[in-house]
């Protein structure tokens, strides 16, 4: 018998199934209307249905979200919003467990499923920060799978002391340790890596490095940083964070770094920022390297415009897609650098196929309020027919829908049943409401 039946779905806008759960794994997904064991049955009423994604880049415990507004302050330069940030964030309770459990309740709200989240270690605050995310994620009971990087965010040399912390976190449960611009912040790339890297490799854990620098500076500590992965034999666990000076090589000099990084392994992760250069994301697809896609902070003291719209940065791997990106199948290339859709997120294997046989399924049922948490309704396409406008989520086809339904189907925690309060409104078909 079928713990579960998730009825008439279309697995990433294909032909509609019935997704089978039993012993709470994915068992099996068959044609419309063909499983007919007892059990539990949702009918999906022939909406989409995607793989639940994973933010690759989040500051959890930084975010003041759901607070009463707080103005920017400080220089606008990254050693500014850092002096900004340890200057006013105890009055903003930053961090806490209140103010991490709302961003990640947040992301459950849009789909997201895992995050891996760096968080603040410093000599201020010591580990607090990562006792806030993880009482946090407890309070879910598992709803959410969150990564910690213990992330050294006010510099590694230049505080000492902050090396040890970092050890302490390593040794307490953190996935990765963190850095940050080894040249920039430190002024001494070598001995921020090798410092990092040592531990790493005596703790068994990852590196996960925020890396700023633009042009040959960049790509010099891309260098070092390939060189100790393989060195330490630490493929497959260690990452960069945003890495934007990738995009701005030369292409002989850029195709050169990515054979050099793809053959120890690295992988990478990225905000999409808009102001850089993109990232080589066919390349680096090509060449095997696992991208994932994130959030980066949002709405904090280092940006409180900054929203939670990860989903919405996949096509082109841009901020906001460009008009040729709203289309469907770029839509669907970009929505599937989201780590659970077929690239694999930092230190993850890749996923196999599109039909998640085996994999484990949890479910959850929870009402949201804008249209926007749609990824596909952000960037919906308008078609023009005899009709009048006719507008086609994401580009996908399929009738227009009384309501929004999404369907993650991940390993952990697989269903996210999601009745969006929006509809079409009748007396103006071209106006999307919601509530």
């Amino acid at each position: 018998m079928a713990d579960l039946t998730l009825t008439n779905v279309r697995p990433w806008g294909m032909a509609a199934v019935d997704i089978v759960v039993s012993d709470g794994k994915i068992r099996d997904l068959v044609p419309a209307g063909a499983a007919g064991e007892p059990g539990e049955r949702v009918d999906g009423g022939g909406l989409l249905a995607l793989p639940g994604f994973i933010n690759a880049h989040a500051h959890v415990d930084k975010s003041w979200w759901g607070r009463p507004w707080v103005s920017y302050g400080g220089e606008s330069t990254i050693a500014g919003r850092i002096a900004h940030e340890r200057a006013e964030r105890d009055a903003l309770g930053i961090p806490g467990v209140d103010n991490s459990l709302t961003v990640l309740r947040e992301f459950l709200r849009h789909g997201v499923t895992a995050v891996r989240s760096h968080v603040d270690v410093d000599l201020g605050i010591g580990l607090r920060g990562i006792d806030a995310v993880r009482g946090a994620a407890e309070a879910l009971g598992g709803a959410i799978e969150v990564e910690i990087v213990a992330f050294p965010q006010d510099g590694v040399i230049r505080r000492p002391g902050v090396l040890d912390l970092l050890d302490q976190a390593a040794a307490n449960g953190a996935t990765s340790v963190g850095g940050l611009d080894p040249a920039a912040i430190d002024r001494d790339p070598v001995k921020q890596l090798d410092g990092l890297f040592e531990i790493a490799e005596r703790r068994g854990v990852g590196v996960d490095i925020h890396l700023h620098d633009g042009g040959e500076l960049g790509a010099f500590q891309f260098e070092l940083i390939a060189e100790r992965t393989r060195r330490a034999g630490l493929r497959g666990k260690v990452n960069v964070s945003h890495g934007f000076a990738l995009g701005e090589l030369p292409a002989g000099r850029q195709a050169d770094l990515l054979d050099e990084l793809a053959e120890a392994g690295v992988s990478w992760s990225t905000v999409a920022p808009v102001g850089t250069a993109p990232l080589p994301w066919r390349g680096m697809r090509d060449r095997g390297m696992p991208v994932g896609l994130g959030t980066d902070g949002i709405r904090d003291l280092w940006s409180p415009v900054r929203r939670r719209r990860s989903a919405a940065r996949g096509p082109g791997l841009r901020a906001a897609p460009r008009p040729a990106d709203r289309r469907g199948p770029r839509l669907r290339g970009g929505t599937r650098h989201h780590p659970r859709g077929g690239l694999r997120a930092p230190g993850r294997p890749r996923p196999r196929g599109r039909r998640p046989r085996g994999h484990r399924a949890g479910r959850r049922r929870e009402r949201a309020g804008r249209p926007d948490a749609v990824p596909s309704a952000r960037t919906r396409d308008v078609r023009r027919t005899s009709g009048g406008p006719q507008r086609r989520v994401a580009g996908l086809g399929g009738p227009r829908p009384s309501r929004i339904l999404r369907t993650s189907v991940i390993s952990r925690t697989t269903f996210h049943f999601r009745p969006r309060s929006c509809q079409w409104s009748q007396q103006a078909p071209q106006t999307w409401t919601g509530h």
